[in-house]
């Protein structure tokens, strides 16, 4: 059990953004514990715990959102699924394209579209 990194929290807040009605962009996921986390090798995938914040969106039965990339580390592209499920903000996934997950990420740049 860990806490968000940086990069999840930008990723999440980047989601809420996108879905104004349902989140408050304003939420502190720097205060969100209790996330399990697992790598691939490829990347990771973080599950989130329950949150009466995260079950704000309580007609949407399930949705994968998959609009948000990343420059990792000056060159390394990453992918970002956000899981909803039941309403609720459920996990956060990041992967490669092929690359190695790097073990220590020294900066990142969320991409705008």
């Amino acid at each position: 059990m860990s806490k968000l990194t940086k990069l999840e929290i930008s990723v999440l807040r980047e989601f809420c953004e996108n879905f104004p009605e349902y989140f408050d962009k304003s939420f502190d996921f720097d205060t969100v514990e209790n996330s399990e986390r697992s790598f691939s090798g490829k990347g990771f995938m973080t599950e989130l715990p329950t949150i009466p914040e995260f079950q704000t969106a309580t007609h949407i039965d399930r949705l994968v959102w998959d609009k948000a990339t990343a420059t990792i580390n000056g060159s390394i592209l990453v992918g970002f699924l956000v899981f909803l499920e039941d309403g609720h903000l459920s996990a956060v996934e990041g992967f490669t394209f092929g690359e190695s997950w790097p073990e220590m990420i020294m900066n990142f740049e969320i991409n705008k579209d």
